[in-house]
This record gives C-alpha cells, sequence and structure tokens, in this order.
C-alpha cells in the first residue's frame, strides 16, 4: 500500500547575527538600544540622559532571560544594560551582540512567544548568556497601494550579553561565544524549533535554514533590502536591482534551456554584484586614524519614530 506523502510549503528563513560596540561603524549605547527597539524610555547612567522612543507602535511584546544565579534586579532592562555599560571600561568595547530573526505568520503571537522562549532558553540562557529580546509585528499596505491587502513582518530583536554573570553581577568576557562557528548552529537550531511548533499547531510549512547551493537548487538567491535611507541609498539601490534579476533569471527558466540557464544566472550575478573600484593610490591616503576618547561621544540620540529597518522593508 503506497503512502500519499505530501510535500510542504517552504516558509521564510531569517536570522541576522550582528556585534555592537561604543566605537566604529554603528557605535551605540546598549541602553539607547535597548530603548529603541523596546520602545520604551531609559535613562542612560554612563551619558547622564534618557533615551525616550516610547512612540514606537510596532512592540507588541518584551522579554528578559535571566540564567541560572543571574540577580532578579536583572529583569529591569534599565537595570541590565546600565549594568553592562558599568562592566565595559574600554572605549572599543563589545557590548552586546544581536540576533534579528523572522517568526513564523502562520502562528499566533501567543505560540511565536511560546517558541521564542524555548529556543532563547536552550540556545543562549542555557550557556550563561542574559537575553533581552523584543517581538516586532506591522501591518500596512504598500506605499502608493492603498487598495493593496495588509502585509506583516513578525520578527524578534534578541539583545545578548557578552560576559558571565552571578549574583553579584558581571563578571568575565566569555570568548567562547565569540566563535564563529556557533552560528551554523543557531540557524539550524532555530529552522528545528520552528519547524516543531509548526507540526505542532498543524500547519503545513516548514523553513530551511540551508542556502540554495547547499541545497542543489539552482536559483539565484535575493538579499534582504530593509529601510532605504539617504546612508544607505546606494547599496539598496544595488540590492533591489539585483533581487529583479534574480526573479526574472528565475521566471526565464520556463523558456530557457538548460544548458543556457547557468550563463543567465551568471550574468545576473555579475552584474548585481560588480562594483566600479577606483584604483588605489598610496600617495593619496592619509594617515590611519585610531580610536579617540571623543568617539565615545559621537552615539545617536534623535527620538527617531520610524519603524525599523525589517518593519519598514521586509514585510511580505
Amino acid at each position: 500500500m503506497k503512502r500519499n506523502a505530501t510535500k510542504k510549503a517552504e516558509g521564510l528563513f531569517h536570522l541576522k547575527v550582528k556585534t555592537h560596540s561604543r566605537c566604529g561603524r554603528g557605535a551605540i549605547s546598549s541602553v539607547s538600544a535597548a530603548a529603541y527597539r523596546g520602545g520604551t524610555s531609559l535613562y542612560d547612567q554612563r551619558y547622564g540622559r534618557r533615551r525616550t522612543y516610547s512612540r514606537k507602535m510596532e512592540v507588541i511584546f518584551s522579554g528578559v532571560l535571566l540564567p541560572e544565579g543571574a540577580p532578579i534586579a536583572f529583569r529591569d532592562r534599565e537595570v541590565l544594560w546600565n549594568a553592562c555599560e558599568a562592566a565595559e571600561a574600554r572605549i572599543d568595547a563589545r557590548l552586546f551582540r544581536e540576533l534579528i530573526i523572522a517568526l513564523p505568520t502562520q502562528l499566533s503571537v501567543e505560540q511565536n512567544v511560546e517558541l521564542v522562549t524555548g529556543y532563547l532558553s536552550a540556545m543562549f540562557v542555557g550557556d550563561g548568556m542574559v537575553a533581552s529580546w523584543d517581538f516586532h509585528d506591522l501591518w500596512s499596505r504598500p506605499k502608493g497601494k492603498p487598495e493593496a491587502p495588509l502585509i506583516h513582518n513578525p520578527h524578534i530583536h534578541v539583545m545578548l550579553t557578552t560576559r558571565t554573570v552571578d549574583d553579584t553581577g558581571f563578571l568575565g568576557k566569555q570568548r567562547a561565544w565569540d566563535k564563529a562557528d556557533l552560528v551554523p548552529i543557531w540557524r539550524a537550531a532555530w529552522a528545528s524549533h520552528c519547524n516543531h511548533a509548526l507540526a505542532a499547531a498543524g500547519v503545513e510549512v516548514e523553513i530551511d535554514h540551508r542556502s540554495f547551493a547547499e541545497r542543489g537548487i539552482d536559483a539565484v538567491p535575493t538579499v534582504h533590502l530593509g529601510r532605504r535611507t539617504a546612508g544607505n541609498a546606494k547599496a539598496w539601490d544595488r540590492k533591489r536591482k539585483h533581487n529583479q534579476m534574480a526573479r526574472s533569471a528565475r521566471s526565464s527558466d520556463s523558456n530557457s534551456s538548460s544548458c543556457e540557464r547557468p550563463e543567465i544566472e551568471r550574468n545576473a550575478r555579475v552584474a548585481a554584484c560588480t562594483k566600479q573600484v577606483a584604483p588605489k593610490d598610496d600617495s593619496l591616503a592619509g594617515p590611519t586614524s585610531s580610536a579617540r576618547s571623543g568617539d565615545a561621544q559621537l552615539f545617536p540620540v534623535a527620538a527617531i519614530e520610524e519603524p525599523c529597518d525589517n518593519c519598514a522593508g521586509y514585510q511580505r
């Protein structure tokens, strides 16, 4: 007797890992970052100012998960991230690690909260990290299309500490958490947790953390756009052009022979990714700049009330 095996539809997988520090490109205060991601108001003791982002509308849930032995006071974000700032003396200190993860649209808010709590507890909090996370979801219509149906993009921002912790507070840096080979493990674990939650909810959808190449799929992958700003306009337009070419190459597959397809995809990649680089002239190079004590003051302090990059630009 034959079994009717039905192939499940494929859902969206997106998991991005970033590290934030006090200096360099994207320098930020961890208190300011926590206030912005949480859509709340926190007092930053290091810089003597209040960070207020309480008008943000897309934050629907926030939580803090503590490892065993951590101070109960760290459940308060203001206490937690001011303690993080106080523990770091270096001008270029790495303050926290951030994960941005897309959530399954097929699950309810409660189911997604349960999914995230289980994943963070198993992969990070169990290893000794403090996880401060925020659930964002914003329903909207595409710009210029008032008749289009509402779309949304549920996702989370997770801020992870970089130091071990006990009942007295933060201790030394844990270098084992910096290993690059942990990221594929975190990605695979998220796919596994999601697929288990989707199956438990009776949803015939599954996600896969592997790339097209790893799965043997002959297709050009698209890239995440995010929100277009004055600072990233050129890169954003380049990504959009790549996505358009990728979709065009994929749609033309039905009209192309198997021997033509690799050439189409190769041309799409080259056209989308090639940059014009000016020839290097060592005589024009200036002295290498180093971190200065004044650089620590260059933090974004304006209360930006726009949606985060993921809410604004990665909707589906």
